[in-house]
């Protein structure tokens, strides 16, 4: 990294039970390293999901969906050209996401088609009375997620040669998809179905 200048450093030190999150301003690094944790909230060899939020003002960092500090910004978040991921990690997903995307919002899938396993990960915030999701191959649906906060239900439906083989319908209690709350909805081609 040939830069003056490095907005967020992240650094999970484990012979200290410390994350380092700073950031290089004119040659100087400022406020180097975040209070001890008492247990590290992620651990070697184990699957963890980091999250950097750009808020107003701060950066929101989450370890496994809960919140470990937030850092105030000092560089433009508009200087920022690239990530680096370096040192002892396996990465198996990285993604830059929190942009609002136009709807309706239709995307091919790499390759042409969805490979056995591959996810389709969906994160969102309804802002009506319903959404939905729908796979489609050549103009006809074949497969739909639909969530509808009127009634509380969520209806998905799978189908092959143009015909629903599999309605579910299920009315919730507790409906996952409020308004005021950001969903994660997956779905997985696996051997067995979506």
């Amino acid at each position: 990294m040939a830069s003056s200048r490095v907005a967020l450093p992240f650094n999970v030190d484990y012979g200290q039970g410390s994350v380092i999150s700073s950031s290089l301003m004119n040659g100087s690094w400022h406020n180097a390293t975040l209070p001890t944790l008492r247990t590290m909230p992620v651990q070697p060899g184990q699957p963890f999901d980091i999250r950097i939020r750009i808020l107003e003002g701060k950066y929101k960092i989450l370890f496994n969906g809960k919140k470990v500090s937030d850092f105030k910004i000092r560089i433009s978040i508009s200087a920022i050209d690239y990530v680096s991921a370096k040192g002892d990690i396996k990465l198996t997903e990285f993604r830059v996401s929190g942009r609002i995307f136009e709807r309706p919002l239709d995307i091919a899938f790499l390759g042409g088609h969805l490979n056995l396993n591959d996810k389709i990960i969906i994160y969102g915030r309804p802002t009506g009375d319903g959404f939905a999701v729908n796979l489609i191959d050549k103009n006809k649906e074949i497969a739909m997620f639909n969530a509808r906060s009127d009634g509380k239900k969520v209806v998905h439906n799978c189908g092959e040669i143009g015909k629903f083989v599999f309605d579910y319908r299920e009315s919730h209690r507790y409906f996952p998809f409020d308004n005021e709350t950001e969903f994660k909805l997956e779905l997985i081609n696996a051997a067995n179905g979506l």
